[in-house]
């Protein structure tokens, strides 16, 4: 499930006990990866479906070592937009109670859920 709470958008990867860990969506000002200080390969693209992926890149993202896949989220309904420049960060986890509300905005594609496993598993891992 992808929720948006506090102003944030956060990916729930995995549920442990009374909290949700999560990995955030962000854009960064609009930057993407591109932000100094971020470490593009913490990151990957999210995109809604019926987006082509491709479009999401800043010119320089992928060069400077976003080159996880993107992953595809099915939005909820028609109302849910997400920004071209949505990145997942992998590197950083936020505790979520379960009794936070959340708005749902989708589910990741069945087809991106094993990458999205392994991404959060791996974490903030250099490439090598």
């Amino acid at each position: 499930m992808v929720s948006c709470t506090l102003g944030k958008i956060v990916l729930n990867t995995m549920q442990m006990s009374l909290l949700i860990y999560s990995s955030p969506i962000g854009t960064y000002a609009g930057r993407g990866t591109l932000k100094k200080g971020c470490l593009p390969w913490e990151h990957t693209i999210a995109y809604l479906s019926g987006t082509d992926p491709r479009s999401c890149y800043l010119p320089g993202e992928y060069e400077s070592g976003m080159t996880k896949q993107p992953i595809e989220i099915v939005p909820v309904d028609s109302s849910i937009a997400l920004r071209s420049e949505s990145r997942i960060r992998f590197g950083k986890m936020y505790p979520i109670e379960k009794n936070v509300k959340v708005k749902d905005i989708g589910l990741v594609h069945q087809n991106y859920l094993g990458k999205l496993l392994q991404y959060w598993t791996d974490g903030s891992k250099a490439p090598s």
